[in-house]
């Protein structure tokens, strides 16, 4: 089976419009977002294109020259086919081959509807014209889908607006069935769905009428018989590491940037005692590509899921815990995730371990599956005086690149070492007045162990501006909201601290974007 990569490396920096409950304003692009938060993303894994390039997801297509369409009848033309209710919905195959269609005219909505038997690992993806465009995935003109699936009983059972890692605006869901029987697909634009479902603090890019129309949805069995780089839980009882399932990976014939596929992992928490183990390393030659980036990065090791739930991909297991750790019996972990991500500096060819649980506050479910991704990637641009750098003097100066929306978009990456006591100073030089700041930045976020990550905006002679600190309390990250930059400033110093380190996760690395806007 020939595989192919959708994964459209982001560009650098993903200041465009998320749809749902994914952002809060207009000009958002991250779950983590807040209310007059324009800055959203960290850059590295989820907003540079200096990132590893796949989420693993391989069909017997290409998407340059599209996906085979279906010869049965479409709701366009001069007698449109009535799919606009689950009850007539179209038929939809299993498989790499899938359909083809269009959301026209606004407002549209197409439901499908395919055979699929219980246990199975189903990639269902929509693709549009946007991730055929390099750099342009979250094409304001090209729809913005959204998918919701449904069970026999034909109750909502899983849904996405954006890919986990986002690399694009077209949705994808990956999930196991939990029965044999009929399940159903809405495919609707963004807006269409906002409009259904109300929700102060969602919003879709704009304008509501689209140019770009057209969609490809396919529905793909994941088979790890025939996919090395699909791998399933091991036997029972495999809780530790002699058990463990033992990672694939697969390598990329047309995709430089990464040479490898992501590897997908799953299973199922069968009491709330389980643990799963795995394997990995992520192989040697993997190229981490630096993108445009002009700075010196370094390789990191990525691990990501979605939540659970009908809102999520299905599972019931809305409470899960996985770490990752340098040796058999961890007693400090790499990195912990919450239903979201792992990114920490890691060797390549260096072996690992992934733990999968559920957490201490879970209840059993009926299907508590856990589905996630590992991955090699890239950081941002790496702090390159540690001692220098505690100081305001010693600041370094970040690089501007342009974001999509015309900003000037600057990225870091660092760690803050000697268990929280250590200070990194970065500077930001204002080109000219009328300038907003903001910021986001992620530790806990991505599994760091740094407590209370802070920024602090300062002038150069290390007075912080007044107003301007903001601690990251939980996984959703630190955000600022706008800062008007005085008129007159030159430069503006980003201070970052914490207050400690947990004794049991071992990584102490943060990643950080920050935008320069008019808006």
């Amino acid at each position: 089976m020939r595989k192919i990569s959708l994964t459209f490396v982001a560009s650098l920096a993903l200041w465009q419009a998320a749809c749902g409950s994914s952002s809060t304003t207009t000009t958002t692009a991250d779950a983590s977002s807040t209310a007059d938060t324009k800055v959203s993303d960290t850059g590295g894994s989820n907003g540079s294109d200096t990132i590893g390039a796949d989420t693993g997801v391989k069909v017997d297509a290409t998407v340059d020259t599209g996906i085979k369409k279906d010869t049965g009848p479409k709701d366009t033309g001069p007698a449109p086919i009535d799919d606009e209710t689950i009850d007539k919905a179209q038929a939809l195959p299993v498989g790499p081959t899938g359909v083809s269609d269009t959301l026209d005219p606004t407002g549209d909505v197409d439901y499908w509807k395919f055979e699929g038997k219980k246990g199975q690992l189903l990639y269902i993806f929509a693709i549009t014209a946007q991730q055929t465009q390099q750099n342009n995935e979250f094409d304001t003109a090209t729809i913005d889908t959204v998918l919701t699936m449904y069970g026999p009983d034909k109750k909502q059972y899983a849904f996405d607006d954006d890919p986990n890692p986002r690399y694009t605006n077209d949705s994808s869901i990956t999930t196991v069935l939990p029965a044999d029987g009929t399940y159903y697909l809405r495919m609707e634009e963004c807006s269409t769905w906002l409009a259904n479902n109300p929700d102060p603090k969602a919003g879709c890019a704009q304008p509501v009428d689209k140019d770009n129309t057209d969609y490809q949805l396919v529905v793909n069995l994941a088979d790890p018989k025939t996919d090395p780089s699909i791998t399933p839980e091991a036997a029972e009882p495999n809780d530790t590491t002699p058990t463990t399932g033992k990672v694939g990976w697969v390598k990329s014939s047309g995709n430089t940037t990464s040479g490898y596929y992501a590897s997908v992992v799953f299973g199922l928490l069968q009491t709330l005692a389980d643990v799963d183990a795995y394997t990995f390393a992520v192989p040697a030659d993997w190229k981490a590509s630096a993108g445009t980036i002009k700075e010196k990065t370094r390789p990191e090791i990525q691990l990501s899921s979605n939540a659970g739930g009908p809102k999520g991909n299905g599972s019931s297991l809305t409470d899960m815990v996985a770490w990752i750790a340098s040796d058999a019996t961890p007693t400090v972990s790499k990195g912990n995730l919450l239903n979201s991500d792992i990114q920490f500096p890691g060797a390549y060819g260096g072996n690992f371990y992934l733990f999968v649980k559920h957490s201490d506050s879970a209840t059993l479910g009926a299907g508590d599956f856990y589905i996630v991704n590992l991955n090699g990637t890239s950081s941002n641009p790496i702090e390159i005086n540690e001692a220098a750098n505690d100081k305001p003097e010693g600041a370094e100066i970040l690089s501007a690149y342009p974001t999509q929306a015309g900003d000037n978009g600057y990225y870091c990456s660092g760690d803050i070492i000697n268990n929280g006591a250590d200070i990194d100073h970065y500077k930001i030089n204002i080109p000219k007045d009328g300038y907003n700041l903001y910021l986001y930045c992620s530790g806990l976020a991505m599994g760091s162990g740094i407590v209370n990550l802070t920024s602090d905006l300062v002038k150069p002679t290390g007075e912080v501006y007044s107003g301007t600190t903001t601690t990251e309390k939980d996984a959703t990250g630190l955000a600022s909201t706008k800062w008007a930059v005085p008129a007159g400033t030159k430069s503006v110093l980003v201070r970052l601290s914490a207050t400690g380190q947990n004794a049991s996760i071992g990584s102490s690395n943060y990643m950080c974007g920050f935008v320069l806007s008019t808006n």
